[in-house]
């Protein structure tokens, strides 16, 4: 499906000025293949801007750029995939047919583009209401077929922005975890988001946007992303430090009654052995927050 080489997106110096307005900066950053990079900021930063140079939709000021090995526009919209964060779709049209449509548009005969149809329905798990017509879908029913949509022609760098915007926690499990599929698949994928948990949970790369330049450009890949903070009582803190110590974790302390403990990421294990370490050594928690991370806090300095 994906037989993409390094790199899957170089961007040298895009600018992109609307008169005197700069919405892209001078933005240059490279994405391989079989990796997602998370693309990041503010509203009004340059992301959307970004992705419709980058897909062809609108030509740059100034700077080169090339996708999928390729700076010419119309190879690119046969090579590329995308969700835009807001999209209309054909009311009174049953989702299979939509599809196929699509397909159909990218030159696939009539059995091959049911066929893909069927399946991406399937992936997407909408094959229940294949024959249903789209203005009976929810917001959260129609931003899976719009990743459907996207997948139609087996793009080799796909950009999603806010793929999970209106599903439900199953639903946004669900998407991620097709995201990673896609990844291990070899796809190259952008992923806009304003959920950094989800960025911190799929991405290898971060890139920050700021007033249309780059603020920040990272590969996050095997980083200790996740923060915890812990409350204690005073008289406990020592005590607490000392059970970090002997769990191999690093600790800083913030305040006499709290400290913050670098668990690496997804290590969901590490969580339960930290918590049960504490109870144990009769330390009493007055906080256990997980949902802290270095992303938010790189975030926030990026664009102060």
């Amino acid at each position: 499906m994906f037989g993409l080489m390094q790199p899957a997106i170089i961007s040298e110096s895009l600018t992109k000025a609307y008169g005197s307005l700069l919405a892209v900066d001078d933005v240059s950053f490279t994405a391989d293949p079989g990796k997602v990079t998370g693309l990041l900021g503010p509203n009004g930063a340059g992301k959307t801007t970004l992705i419709r140079v980058l897909t062809s939709v609108v030509r740059p000021t100034s700077g080169t750029f090339q996708v999928a090995g390729t700076s010419d526009p119309l190879e690119i919209r046969g090579r590329v995939g995308v969700l835009p964060e807001s999209f209309g779709y054909p009311k009174r049209t049953a989702a299979i047919d939509y599809l196929l449509y699509n397909a159909r548009l990218y030159g696939l005969s009539k059995s091959a583009a049911l066929a893909r149809a069927g399946s991406l329905l399937e992936q997407v798990g909408l094959t229940e209401r294949a024959g249903d017509p789209i203005g009976t879908f929810s917001r959260g029913m129609r931003q899976r077929l719009g990743l459907a949509r996207a997948l139609v022609n087996e793009p080799e760098v796909l950009f999603l922005d806010e793929p999970t915007l209106g599903l439900d926690p199953a639903g946004k499990r669900d998407v991620l975890d097709l995201i990673v599929a896609l990844k291990v698949a070899g796809a190259a994928i952008v992923l806009t988001s304003h959920l950094l948990d989800e960025i911190e949970r799929v991405c290898d790369h971060i890139v920050i946007l700021d007033n249309g330049r780059v603020a920040l450009d990272r590969r996050t890949e095997g980083e200790e992303a996740r923060l915890v903070t812990i409350g204690v009582e005073p008289d406990d803190l020592d005590r607490a430090l000392e059970v970090v110590g002997e769990l191999g974790l690093i600790a800083q302390k913030t305040s006499d009654r709290e400290l913050r403990v670098s668990v690496a990421r997804g290590e969901r294990a590490g969580l339960a052995v930290l918590l049960s370490g504490l109870v144990n050594a009769g330390v009493v928690l007055e906080r256990f927050d997980a949902n802290g991370s270095r992303l938010t806090e790189t975030f926030l300095e990026a664009t102060r």
